[in-house]
């Protein structure tokens, strides 16, 4: 599916590598979350809102607070996409509150208001 995908240009953009982010967070394969990700970045394909939500949804799962915060700081800089503030800092804080730090998971929850 995804050799279809390149054959018929379609991976210049998010939304197939999103479907193939969905369908890994689903079924538990994370890691190639990671691979995708490395893909996107290496084609220059820029992240959408949803791009963001996955990946950090399959981080907060796999308590990978270094990958929680690289998402929250990418986030941070991305000027091109608009985020729901809210939800992003509440599975952000579920994450830090997951794997044990507190005092982050206030933090991320005193930037959702």
């Amino acid at each position: 599916m995804v050799q279809q995908m390149k054959d018929l240009g379609f991976n210049r953009a998010a939304l197939p590598y999103n479907v193939l982010f969905n369908l890994n967070y689903k079924s538990g394969n994370h890691e190639k979350i990671n691979s995708l990700v490395q893909e996107m970045d290496e084609k220059g394909i820029c992240y959408d809102r949803f791009t963001y939500g996955i990946w950090l949804s399959a981080c907060v799962v796999d308590s990978n607070m270094t990958g929680i915060t690289d998402i929250l700081t990418r986030i941070a800089s991305d000027s091109e996409v608009v985020f729901d503030w809210l939800l992003t800092c509440y599975v952000a804080a579920k994450g830090y509150i997951k794997s044990g730090p507190m005092d982050k998971s206030l933090a991320r929850l005193e930037m959702s208001h």
